[in-house]
């Protein structure tokens, strides 16, 4: 059996959804906490969190601080940030 040890996850559309929420339903006009629940499920389990974007890195860094991430990957893959964004 393989484990898991890193999760690269797009921000936009993944991470969160319509209109930049990670709260809203896909419906825009319910609330859910499963985004926040598979989040801490992550973290608990010890998966490592990379995000990915377009967004700029200053966007990616304040990012990776709200969601926990320990890097991201910005600008279309121009810029790698690690060690909690740093």
């Amino acid at each position: 059996m393989t484990s898991i040890r890193i999760l690269y996850s797009d921000l936009d559309g993944t991470m969160v959804g319509r209109g930049g929420s990670f709260f809203r339903g896909s419906d825009f006009d319910s609330t859910t906490l499963r985004p926040a629940e598979a989040l801490v499920a992550l973290h608990r389990a010890g998966v490592v969190l990379s995000l990915v974007s377009g967004r700029t890195r200053a966007q990616l860094q304040e990012a990776a601080r709200i969601f926990g991430a320990d890097g991201f990957i910005a600008e279309m893959g121009a810029i790698i940030g690690w060690d909690h964004g740093r």
